[in-house]
């Protein structure tokens, strides 16, 4: 993908997972945004979080206009994967 490396290593874990990257793009503060298609499961959250300590995660709650998020960023390269807390139906 050529995001971040640190950034690189969840998408390529996630898409073992059978997820698909949806879309990238970017933002104010983030020079590489990737949206990923599907949730993220338990156990690979729980893995990266234990073992990419450089990533920070974050969610966001869901709101009527904004559906809740999931997300890990690196601040050093300025990426972030943002993952869905529900499937579109």
């Amino acid at each position: 993908m050529n995001t971040c490396r640190h950034i690189d290593q969840v998408i390529k874990l996630a898409e073992a997972e059978g997820n698909k990257v949806l879309s990238f793009s970017k933002s104010e503060l983030m020079d590489n945004v990737v949206w990923m298609n599907n949730q993220l499961s338990k156990e690979l959250r729980d893995k990266i979080i234990l073992d990419m300590k450089n990533l920070d995660y974050k969610k966001t709650k869901d709101m009527p206009h904004d559906p809740a998020t999931e997300y890990f960023v690196c601040a050093e390269c300025k990426a972030v994967v943002i993952f869905p807390l529900q499937t579109a139906k």
